[in-house]
């Protein structure tokens, strides 16, 4: 695995599929999902082979937001169904050692992490950048701590900053950690 990514989607009462957002996937070194890196531009701070790949050569632009919401609204038409709509995708090493773009490895009809992600993005910190991850409790010491900012004594949203989103005491094991800060910092 070189790269994994997602789409994130809405489907309209017209049966309309509308991408709302990208976000990058998060994974540990087995493959385990562990959360979601969502910034401003997707794909800041790939490198530049990866960007050429990605956006030349595989036109993942034109896919994810013109060809992929037409097969979508046609593989939904019918259905009845609206609201969120998650697209996970990668970016691979062949056994030759070749870079392989497989542009839809599972669709996921719900709200993803993926979305939970860019939603506090848009509703937080818009023009930051957000990790979402889910942190076993005793990882919770060694975030970053980005020191929130005030303006006229004020704390005004989320902005930079480390935030736990369930409550430490509660939670047996696993936390949700949500940390906002510019996507330099966090890529």
């Amino acid at each position: 695995r070189v790269l994994d990514f997602s789409a994130q989607y809405e489907v309209g009462a017209s049966g309309e599929v509308k991408l709302i957002g990208m976000t990058r996937v998060l994974n540990d070194d087995l493959g385990r999902f562990r959360g979601n890196l969502v910034i401003p531009k997707w794909a800041q701070g790939l490198d530049q082979d990866m960007s050429k790949f990605l956006f030349r050569d595989a036109n993942a632009n034109t896919f994810y937001k013109h060809v992929l919401p037409q097969a979508l609204a046609e593989l939904m038409d019918g259905s009845g169904y609206t609201g969120a709509l998650g697209v996970d995708s990668m970016v691979y090493r062949d056994k030759n050692g070749e870079v392989v773009f497989r542009p839809v490895v599972e669709v996921n009809v719900r709200h993803t992490m993926g979305r939970v992600a860019i939603e506090l993005l848009r509703k937080t910190a818009p023009g930051l950048g957000g990790r979402y991850e889910i942190l076993r409790k005793s990882q919770l010491a060694k975030l970053p701590k980005f020191g929130p900012t005030e303006e006229g004594g004020l704390q005004k949203g989320l902005t930079a900053g480390t935030y736990v989103l369930n409550d430490p005491q509660q939670a047996n094991e696993f936390l949700a950690v949500y940390q906002v800060a510019k996507p330099s910092e966090l890529i």
